[in-house]
């Protein structure tokens, strides 16, 4: 049984993400705490609160992922953000969830709303279908480990199955991060996985 309900995206939380309260009064209750527990670019919580609920429920109902291909990006998310919506990279410039840097985050920070989850959700939707799927090859991570990670379309990517092939292929694809820590995202995906699927 699912230990979280689909239903959340239509709750007013999500309908008034894009003003202040509904999901940033959600999110903020213990964003303090949050941000002493952890740094930028290490998460590691996989917390199942609203905020990781509302996540999950948009990327398998709204984008009809596999539960495996939500996993896999979820774990990347915990390892770049934590899933904290409003967080700015220590040492860097990225921000939000999925750590957006460059021209990705100028063009998130310009919309209304871009530090609620509604709108970074709705960007990444608007991302997914261009990032490097077709691309393939091997991620040779810090650890000594190699990941390697096959040509695929985005709508093979969403049909996954492997929780580690789709968090690996995601990060590949999406992330592209100069100090991946695969091992890490692998992990975290995997307990997002058993969270709302168990």
């Amino acid at each position: 049984s699912r230990s979280y309900n689909p239903s959340i995206l239509n709750s007013a939380q999500y309908a008034v993400a894009g003003s202040a309260s509904g999901l940033n009064k959600t999110y903020s209750a213990n964003k303090s705490a949050r941000r002493f527990r952890r740094i930028a670019g290490g998460g590691g919580e996989c917390r199942n609160d609203a905020t990781t609920q509302q996540i999950w429920a948009y990327l398998t109902t709204k984008l009809g992922m596999s539960e495996a291909a939500a996993a896999g990006v979820m774990g990347n998310m915990e390892q770049e953000s934590g899933c904290d919506i409003d967080l700015h990279q220590s040492g860097g410039s990225a921000y939000g969830l999925c750590q957006w840097d460059g021209g990705r985050k100028s063009e998130l920070m310009s919309r209304p709303g871009y530090n609620t989850l509604a709108v970074q959700l709705e960007y990444l939707s608007e991302e997914l279908p261009s990032q490097y799927w077709k691309k393939s090859g091997t991620i040779n991570d810090k650890d000594g480990k190699s990941y390697s990670y096959s040509s695929m379309t985005y709508e093979q990517f969403k049909a996954l199955t492997d929780v580690a092939t789709a968090t690996i292929k995601f990060e590949a694809a999406f992330e592209r991060a100069g100090k991946p820590m695969m091992a890490k995202r692998i992990s975290y995906a995997k307990r997002f996985y058993e969270m709302f699927t168990g």
